[in-house]
């Protein structure tokens, strides 16, 4: 038995965001609904601890394809979707 792995992984989620305004004096309520590719790649690496039991760590990163942009008053007030990275470092129990 290997006392440590490494490995890479790709893969492609998709997401549906969807935003409702709350109208209040002055502004409209819009909603509105996005579909997003999420296209990602995640890299990882493993430690034999003991018995069935590794640490591990993981960096994932993924991006948001189109990127939705969220407005109010006609103006950009934010986005969602820029590149992400995500790491991670647990404890892993494997039956074999």
């Amino acid at each position: 038995m290997r006392w440590c792995t490494f490995d890479l992984g790709a893969g492609m989620g998709a997401a549906i965001i969807h935003t409702e305004g709350s109208p209040n004096s002055g502004f409209f309520g819009r909603e509105q609904d996005t579909l997003v590719a999420t296209p990602l790649l995640r890299m990882g690496y493993a430690v034999f601890i003991a018995w069935s039991l590794w640490l591990r760590a993981d960096v994932l990163g993924a991006v948001a394809i189109p990127r939705p942009v969220f407005a109010f008053a006609d103006r950009i007030a934010g986005s969602w979707g820029q590149p992400l990275v995500l790491q991670s470092l647990g404890i892993e129990f494997v039956l074999r």
